[in-house]
């Protein structure tokens, strides 16, 4: 009969050889098994800050081990961040990646912004995170030292208007609202603007001109990439469901809805609006990034994003209801090189607003897009931030929201 394996007191097999089992007099030696002496480690992600506004900051920290990290023994207590002008603030266990014990564990942490109204550029500077004494363990009892495990840096880049009067008047209050991308004035109610967050959020939020929210209100679809809003005189709004960033999609959407009843100063009414019509569109030559659209005369117009170089194009489709699916018509190409973003037509039809990364543009149309193809445009320098939207006023005047919500304003004239 094979000897059985020795065991140690916790029930688990020892590693044993012959030498360890018989000395050399042929006696049986107990097996010994060398303790877990070592304590965690720990190595800290956290990018730089950049985008102005988050009310927190969010780092992760991995624990790793011999044995097996304890998540248990992660809390609120696990860290400390010190930075410029005596900041001092521990920081929030918000998650662990699993649960259950195991040889690598990745914990995130948040820290909030010094003043407590969203990081600033005033916040800019080198920020250490410490992990304390004592704190996070493993399944042996060792925990981790004390250590500096690095530092993660506050760079908001300087909002710089341009002197041909485009500046910040707002900032967009709700923080759901994390990446406004779409942005146009309601031709209902005065001073109501309808905007929404990039990606795959199908709500359309309402807000004033002062950035404050008026109402929110779901689709009753799903999403893809939704990248932009347009309006009609006759009550609706359009979406375009059109974002490509890998040049993939075989066809965008673009859906129609009623406008919501909402009054500037009322109560936030939360309520779904139903989809009437939607359009599947295809680029002629291909999938294309796009990020824009444009609704005047009975025609849907898109603007192509292009981040080659090339010169950004305008798609044109029918607003007539159909089934099938269509290939957009190329009926103007643009003198931008830049990434095109957002755009806008007045309510009038005499003048399309495209903005880029490279700035804000303004065609006399009279009426008809294509012929921004055939007109020079006047240029205005936008804000250092990223500008996602833009959007006429009544008055003529344009107002253009960043990804990190600021509200920027262009007078008329």
């Amino acid at each position: 009969m094979m000897p059985m394996p020795l065991r140690n007191p916790y029930g688990r097999p020892m590693v044993e050889t012959v030498e360890a089992r018989v000395l050399l007099s042929g006696d049986v030696a107990p097996l010994v098994e060398t303790p877990d002496v070592t304590p965690p480690t720990a190595a800290l992600q956290a990018p730089r800050l950049r985008r102005p506004g988050a009310e927190t900051y969010t780092f992760t920290v991995t624990y790793s081990d011999d044995g097996k990290v304890v998540p248990g023994t992660m809390d609120d207590q696990d860290l400390l961040v010190a930075g410029p002008g005596g900041y001092s603030s521990g920081a929030t266990l918000v998650g662990v990646n699993r649960y259950r014990s195991g040889t690598h564990r990745t914990a995130t942490y948040s820290v909030p912004a010094p003043t407590g109204q969203g990081w600033r550029r005033a916040d800019n500077g080198v920020y250490t995170v410490t992990l304390r004494e004592g704190q996070v363990g493993d399944t042996s009892g060792n925990f981790a030292q004390a250590a500096t495990l690095g530092a993660f840096t506050v760079r908001i880049p300087k909002v710089a208007g341009s002197a041909a009067g485009v500046r910040q008047v707002a900032e967009i209050q709700a923080r759901e609202i994390d990446e406004s991308s779409g942005l146009v004035a309601s031709r209902q109610y005065r001073g109501v603007f309808y905007t929404h967050n990039d990606g795959g959020d199908a709500t359309l939020y309402a807000i004033g001109a002062d950035g404050g929210l008026v109402g929110r209100f779901a689709l009753d679809v799903e999403t893809e990439d939704w990248e932009d809003v347009a309006a009609d005189d006759a009550g609706h709004l359009y979406v375009a469901d059109s974002g490509d960033n890998d040049a993939n999609r075989g066809s965008i959407q673009v859906r129609r809805v009623a406008e919501p009843d909402v009054a500037v100063g009322g109560t936030v009414d939360e309520g779904t609006l139903a989809v009437d019509r939607t359009w599947n569109l295809r680029f002629p030559g291909g999938a294309v990034d796009c990020e824009s659209l444009v609704v005047v005369g009975g025609q849907g117009y898109v603007i192509t994003k292009r981040r080659d170089g090339g010169p950004a194009e305008v798609y044109r489709f029918p607003l007539k209801a159909s089934k099938r699916e269509r290939v957009l018509e190329r009926v103007a190409t643009l003198g931008i090189r830049t990434p095109v973003t957002g755009a806008d037509v007045s309510a009038d039809g005499g003048r399309l607003a495209v903005v880029s990364e490279g700035g804000l543009y303004l065609y006399a149309i009279d009426g008809d897009v294509s012929a921004a193809g055939r007109v020079t445009p006047s240029v205005l320098a936008v804000p250092g931030t990223q500008i996602e939207a833009v959007a006429f006023r009544r008055d003529g005047g344009l107002l253009l929201t960043a990804e990190s919500r600021e509200v920027y304003e262009v007078g008329a004239g």
